[in-house]
């Protein structure tokens, strides 16, 4: 009889094979485990990483916000400038208009004095 053929030793092939498959899967969960282990020290660090992240992230916001805002700040300085120089430039154009309606109002007033006084001689 031979080995193969009896079921003892068929018995013993297929534990062989099984132990085999089961020192591989061993070695396999021993590297699973390195790798959480490794995980877990990287989850660890994590949320430094994730503040620096923040951190740096905060500060590129915060300068690219002042980069903005000193824009800003010089267009209005510029709309300031804009809007002082076409208040001046009304301001003058309502003083001469002031002064060109005082002027036609005296004009009309010694025209209309003239009108009545000649009027008034003619009537009399």
């Amino acid at each position: 009889m031979s080995e193969a053929s009896d079921p003892r030793s068929k018995l013993d092939v297929i534990y062989r094979d099984v132990m085999g498959e089961v020192g591989t899967l061993v070695e396999a969960l021993g590297q699973v485990s390195q790798t959480v282990n490794s995980c877990i020290v990287e989850a660890k660090k994590l949320p430094m990483d994730v503040r620096q992240v923040v951190g740096e992230t905060n500060r590129r916001l915060n300068d690219e916000a002042m980069q903005e805002m000193a824009r800003v700040c010089q267009r209005l300085e510029a709309l300031m400038q804009l809007t002082e120089q076409h208040r001046r430039s009304v301001m003058y154009t309502h003083k001469r208009l002031v002064a060109l309606t005082a002027i036609l109002g005296g004009t009309a007033g010694v025209l209309g004095g003239l009108l009545a006084a000649a009027l008034w001689l003619s009537l009399s």
